[in-house]
C-alpha cells in the first residue's frame, strides 16, 4: 500500500509550503515511505489565466520540498493549466 497526501490549488496561498511540510508529521502509515502529490498552476506558462502569486514552477516546488526530505519523483503533464508533481519520502 502506498499512502498519498494530495494538495490541490487554492484561491488563497499558505505563506510557506515548506513550513507546512516541516510541521505536519506524517501519519504512521506514511512514514517512512509515502507520496506527496501537488497539483499546481503552471508558472512557466504565461497564458494560464491565474494570478502569478497562485502559480508555482516545478523548480520552486522542488526547492521547497526537497529541503524537507522529500525526493522529486516525476511531473505528470496531463492537465492543460496545471502540473501534477509527485514527491516521495
Amino acid at each position: 500500500m502506498f499512502p498519498v497526501l494530495l494538495t490541490l490549488p487554492r484561491t488563497h496561498r499558505v505563506h510557506s509550503r515548506r513550513d507546512v511540510a516541516a510541521h505536519t508529521p506524517p501519519p504512521p502509515s506514511v512514514a517512512p515511505v509515502g507520496r506527496l502529490v501537488l497539483v499546481e498552476f503552471r508558472k512557466e506558462s504565461a497564458w494560464v489565466p491565474i494570478r502569478e502569486e497562485h502559480k508555482m514552477s516545478v523548480r520552486e516546488a522542488r526547492m521547497e520540498l526537497e529541503t524537507e526530505g522529500y525526493r522529486f519523483d516525476r511531473v505528470i503533464d496531463v492537465l492543460p493549466w496545471q502540473h501534477i508533481l509527485v514527491f516521495r519520502r
